[in-house]
């Protein structure tokens, strides 16, 4: 199976929202290309980190430290008397009110959208692939929602998430671990995600969902089920076209406070590609 990938990241910051501004955004390739996965990406990533003392392999977790407010590892006391950090590409955790949070991105069903639980940004998906808004995610004061303009298969269905423990229901379930069992994995309920199949006849969406990040996996089941992607995107900031391909999104100061970043693809060999680009259009009057 081949693949088309993109990615954009967002930075965070703090935006005073105000009038909702309506933009399509499209996604093309080049008719040669036969890459199949789209990804967008909220958020940005530290580095993978795996910290253990070899001497100690026969030893099993006791405890996690929770007086240690760490965002990416959970220290774990073992029954030796030492211990272990455990962390990861996922942040497990975030500071509201001077208190650390467990990031909890379980999706559950509210109102009819799926919703997270407990994490730095809100995010919450249609129920259905029809419904007017397919994504929105909320950071502080600043906003930003996606819909699919395209005309959506009647063969359309949703994927509903999979179940996850809660980041307490991991916690106690570590402790009596060996040590040789233990992995980077922090809490089953950092991700979430949620799949929208057959959208367009042999297109699927993927959206997941981890820390501050959000992706978006696009697949097909063959090259020629490819079609250009129309979304539209609501925001009080405002799009404007780089350089490189990628979208800076800027308050009426002209600072950027998020970035979509250019688009790349893969095939399954992983080859990659940056023969993928967005293409801005005015909607209603709005650039």
């Amino acid at each position: 199976k081949t693949r088309k990938k993109a990615e954009a990241t967002y930075r965070h910051s703090t935006v005073k929202i105000g009038k909702t501004k309506k933009h399509k955004i499209k996604l093309s390739r080049s008719a040669l290309s036969l890459l199949l996965i789209f990804v967008f990406v909220v958020g940005a990533f530290p580095g993978v980190a795996f910290a253990a003392d070899k001497s100690i392999d026969e030893a099993v977790i006791w405890y996690e430290n929770q007086a240690i407010g760490d965002p990416y590892y959970n220290h774990y006391v073992l029954s030796d008397g030492t211990s272990i950090a455990v962390g990861g590409t996922e942040l497990l955790r975030f500071e509201k009110d001077g208190k650390w949070i467990d990031i909890d991105n379980r999706l559950t069903l509210k109102n009819g959208r799926y919703v997270n639980t407990a994490a730095p940004i809100q995010v919450d998906f249609a129920q259905n692939i029809s419904d007017g808004t397919l994504f929105s995610l909320a950071f502080e004061d600043s906003a930003i929602s996606f819909s699919l303009l395209n005309e959506v298969s009647k063969m359309a269905n949703t994927v509903t998430p999979q179940f996850a423990m809660s980041p307490e229901e991991t916690r106690t379930t570590m402790v009596g671990t060996a040590l040789s069992k233990v992995t980077s994995v922090g809490f089953e309920a950092a991700s979430s995600s949620i799949r929208y199949k057959n959208v367009i006849s042999g297109m699927h969406i993927e959206y997941s969902i981890s820390g501050y990040a959000v992706s978006k996996d696009i697949t097909l089941d063959s090259a020629g089920a490819w079609q250009d992607l129309l979304f539209g995107m609501d925001t009080e900031l405002k799009p404007v076209p780089q350089k490189d391909g990628s979208i800076a999104l800027c308050d009426a100061k002209g600072e950027t406070r998020m970035m979509i970043l250019a688009p790349y693809m893969y095939d399954a060999a992983g080859e990659i590609s940056t023969d993928v680009w967005y293409s801005l259009q005015e909607n209603n009057g709005d650039t």
